[in-house]
């Protein structure tokens, strides 16, 4: 099987480390043609592994994107959710026809959740749409919450419902719904599986990943447990009802970005097939048998 190249547009955030970890680790180093190439807007060294290439990402550097990334094989995005930024990657990756693009929709199963939260995170699906629609092979990776000892869902746990600062939870739904969680390194080890893949046309179109399923009741015992602390219940509402709230507040205040742990907590209160915990997976298809890896569980 060739070796395949590999272009990444951003590398900030929980993800990059991880995805350029698992290229250069034993599973897959050897389907790999290196360097890697990351255009970032941060200044990096490269290595003999890591080519970095400094660019910002505006209407006028899109030429140069272009050129900087002809002929790889698979470009993928780890950027912050920005819709501006999106339409821009959109223009590129058009011209560029990779073989494959593995855009930034890491989390919920978007169109599940705009069967009750019509247009919410609109600019991802649109992304995938747009990219599709010039005829090159997109791949979502559906991965449910992020799990990061010391960090996601460990301290990071309002999307939860606790309150870290009181030591108080809002419950919402039934505290035994089971949520798909995935640790950052089973996200990089399957980004790496996917990209190596040696026919890409053959991938479904999206592919969701569990490493493990997880309560709110055990997020609730472990938090407590990790702080040796008895979270006090604030409010309970049914799942019925938080949506309402939060439908509600679409409707009179809009979207806000620091609320957004807040919109998760109620996403995941809804249930299986409603964006965060599905009845099927595709676990199988980036580590069959886990012959790659072990998946890490909470």
């Amino acid at each position: 099987m060739s070796k395949k190249s590999i272009a990444i547009i951003g590398i900030s955030g929980s993800l990059g480390q991880p995805v350029l970890d698992a290229f250069s680790s034993a599973t897959f180093k050897d389907q790999v043609k290196f360097p890697i190439k990351v255009i970032s807007r941060q200044k990096i060294e490269s290595t003999d592994l890591v080519e970095y290439i400094q660019l910002d990402l505006s209407e006028e550097t899109i030429p140069q994107y272009v050129k900087e990334l002809k002929g790889f094989n698979t470009i993928i995005e780890l950027i912050p959710s920005n819709p501006t930024l999106f339409e821009l990657v959109n223009k590129i990756i058009v011209q560029v026809k990779p073989d494959l693009f593995i855009p930034s929709q890491f989390g919920l199963e978007i169109d599940q959740v705009n069967t009750y939260l019509p247009k919410f995170l609109g600019h991802k699906t649109n992304q995938s749409a747009v990219v599709r629609a010039a005829n090159v092979k997109v791949v979502e990776l559906i991965t449910g919450f992020f799990i990061l000892p010391g960090f996601y869902l460990y301290e990071v746990v309002q999307q939860v419902g606790i309150n870290p600062k009181d030591n108080s939870y809002e419950q919402f739904g039934d505290l035994n719904n089971k949520i798909a969680v995935n640790h950052v390194d089973n996200i990089a080890s399957s980004i790496a599986s996917l990209s190596t893949y040696p026919s890409p046309n053959e991938l479904p179109d999206k592919v969701r990943i569990a490493g493990d399923e997880i309560s709110f009741n055990q997020i609730i015992k472990t938090f407590e447990k990790n702080h040796n602390v008895t979270l006090t219940k604030k409010r309970e509402l049914t799942s019925d009802e938080a949506l309402a709230e939060l439908k509600h507040l679409f409707a009179t205040e809009g979207p806000k970005h620091e609320k957004a742990l807040y919109y998760l907590h109620v996403v995941a209160s809804q249930g299986t097939n409603k964006g965060i915990h599905y009845s099927t997976n595709e676990n199988e298809i980036v580590n069959p048998g886990e012959k790659y890896w072990k998946w890490i569980k909470y």
